[in-house]
């Protein structure tokens, strides 16, 4: 990605459930993208297809203090030349199934081209050349369907290729409830876990997976046209209002599949109640949260919502468009204190929501055009997950503007009456904050200070052996959003580090900040500038991450889950590496007793071997000898 491009980055705060990382897409060459994810939050989910918000252009606030000095540069400077072509470049690469055993007969093209480039050969063997750019092989061939496609980048083209295949299949039917009611809008999905490749022999790091979807018509009907037929792939079936539907994808073509989804309040515990506004006048249509569950009220106003995990501090909210949110504060209090059986629910909606509106100002008083500006801290509707819905977004008329104007304008609306902090960040990664500003306010200045950006922020990454890290992504991005769980961030900046391990950023912002530092050989590293002295150069100290993948033998007890620790008996992070993306989690699942290709830290000295029955606890904890380079394969010591 380009130094000036943007991307939202997501983490959630902790070492447990699950992280994704897009660490490849840090590459100052490359503009896609990516979010982090990483939690031990309950209930916090990974997440694959988080989105960057619309984000002004680097130059916004420049442009909005000298508009003269920029148009007079403009047509001061010469054309720029256009960069030199890429040559093609020609790969090799093997058509495998998810065991690694090599298919034949495979036509192989890529993702958004027609026709066949190479068809493999007997060995799965197969050479075809590629235009220089970002590229997926994917199989275009009648009896095959790919289940992981390689991703192919100009800074690796050496790299063998693979691409994974399966039969095709098709899968169709209809989606109803426990009447037979036809349910529209169901989303039909076919998930194939990582345990479908714990016997592949390779590393997944250049392979990626697009997993079919679809939803279902007014009749409840749904198809799905060739997706991949591999065992231990699952069929699963979402509505909200609804429990999911989780099965095995069926292994042969079928038409007339029928899935009955529960409504899971005539199962379990339940939240009932009613949404009145504030004249006692019912409010139906309007959506009662708690947690991630959701429900909306009839005519009368009345709701039946479904209980899953239970926070104690999450509020009960009401909303409904137009009408400020209702609210009772930590009613997962209310839900434990009775046995998760609370008493009915009444929630009073507010009159028109209020707002605040005001002007973005730079130390001059010109006004700053292209920020976006929110709420540092709102109600939550969503669990566990960033960026966070909130009630007031939800209430907020169509006529609110979060992003400045030319004016340096903005309004947020959807207000209860109450006090709020602003926050307002633009494209080159500044961001400031307001004290607290009363709803209603319409004159509100959010200021940027005289000596917001640092000329110069030089850095150094090293090993821990201290030697210098060369090639790694380094990202400078600015926090916009932060919450219990996590927090979200905007990269404005990227850069590579050289053969000595140095970066540089150039106009940095003093506050807000982070740096990442992410590539293929090391364990991905996020640092908040503001704990640095930004005076002296930083020193980064990051860790080497070797590969290894378990294997039980036969006739042995199979264990069911491993961790890895340092010497100190510290649990050390487990890596899966993607296309374009890590995974860290805290722990492996291990399948009839194996793995997939993983990555751990140099650190790891101990692995700890885990079974279920019933409950999970060590059965074995054995040494761990790691070298660099190829994949290690580790078994159960006798």
């Amino acid at each position: 990605m380009k130094a000036s491009s943007r991307v939202l980055f997501v983490s959630l705060a902790g070492a447990g459930v699950l992280c994704f990382l897009m660490w490849r897409l840090l590459d100052p060459t490359r503009a896609t993208p990516s979010s982090t994810l990483d939690s031990d939050a309950p209930r916090a989910e990974a997440a694959r297809d988080r989105i960057a918000p619309p984000a002004p252009e680097a130059s916004a606030e420049r442009r909005a203090v000298e508009p003269e000095a920029v148009a007079a540069a403009a047509k001061e400077a010469p054309p720029a030349a256009p960069p030199p072509p890429k040559s093609a470049h020609r790969l090799r690469g093997r058509t495998l199934d998810v065991q690694g055993v090599p298919v034949p007969g495979v036509h192989v093209g890529t993702r958004g081209r027609d026709g066949v480039l190479a068809t493999s050969d007997a060995s799965g063997t197969f050479e075809l050349e590629l235009p220089a750019g970002e590229h997926r092989l994917v199989a275009v061939d009648d009896a095959w369907v790919t289940v992981r496609y390689d991703q192919v980048l100009d800074d690796d083209r050496e790299r063998e290729r693979f691409l994974i295949v399966a039969p095709p299949v098709d899968v169709g039917g209809r989606v109803v409830d426990s009447t037979a009611r036809p349910l529209e809008g169901a989303v039909v999905h076919v998930d194939t876990p990582l345990g479908a490749f714990a016997r592949f022999p390779l590393a997944l790091d250049s392979t990626g997976i697009d997993e079919p979807e679809t939803k279902t018509s007014a009749d409840g009907s749904f198809e799905l046209k060739r997706v991949p037929s591999v065992a231990g792939a699952s069929l699963e079936t979402k509505l909200s209002g609804f429990n999911d539907d989780n099965r095995p994808l069926p292994r042969q073509s079928v038409a007339d599949l029928v899935i009955e989804l529960k409504d899971p309040t005539q199962e379990g515990a339940f939240v009932e109640g009613v949404v009145v506004h504030e004249d006692g006048k019912p409010a139906p249509g309007a959506e009662v949260h708690f947690s991630d569950s959701k429900a909306t009220t009839d005519a009368e106003g009345r709701f039946r919502l479904a209980l899953g995990w239970v926070d104690p501090s999450a509020p009960l909210v009401a909303v409904l468009r137009g009408f400020r949110a209702a609210v009772l504060p930590e009613f997962g209090k209310v839900i434990e204190s009775n046995d998760r059986h609370p008493p009915p629910a009444r929630l009073v909606l507010g009159g028109v929501p209020l707002a605040i509106a005001g002007r973005v100002l730079g130390p001059d008083d010109k006004p700053q055009a292209g920020w976006r500006v929110s709420l540092t801290k709102a109600i939550a509707l969503s669990g566990g997950s960033i960026p966070v819905v909130t009630a007031e977004r939800v209430t907020a008329p169509e006529e609110a503007q979060s992003t400045t104007g030319d004016d340096g304008r903005f309004r947020i609306g959807g207000l209860r009456d109450a006090d709020y902090r602003l926050q307002a960040w633009n494209g080159a990664g500044l961001r400031i904050e307001s004290e607290p500003i009363r709803a209603g306010t319409e004159d509100a200045e959010l200021r940027v200070a005289a000596d917001a950006f640092l000329e110069k922020v030089t850095g150094r990454v090293v090993g821990k052996d201290g030697l210098p890290v060369p090639d790694l992504f380094v990202g400078l991005q600015v926090v916009i959003e932060r919450t219990a769980f996590g927090s979200a961030s905007q990269q404005v900046q990227a850069a590579k580090t050289g053969k000595d391990g140095t970066f540089e950023f150039l106009h940095v912002a003093r506050h807000f900040a982070r740096l990442t530092v992410g590539g293929e050989s090391i364990e991905f590293k996020m640092l908040d500038l503001d704990e640095f002295d930004l005076a002296r150069s930083i020193e980064i100290v990051v860790a080497r991450m070797f590969r290894f993948r378990f294997e039980s033998r036969k006739g042995e007890e199979h264990p069911t889950w491993m961790e890895a620790l340092d010497a100190d008996g510290k649990k050390l992070s487990i890596v899966i590496l993607e296309a374009g993306s890590m995974m860290t989690m805290d722990g492996a699942q291990l399948f009839d007793g194996n793995s997939h290709v993983l990555s751990v830290s140099e650190e790891a000295v101990r692995l700890l071997l885990y079974r279920d029955k019933p409950e999970r606890e060590v059965f074995a904890s054995q040494p761990l000898h790691l070298v660099a380079g190829d994949v290690n394969v580790v078994h159960r010591e006798r």
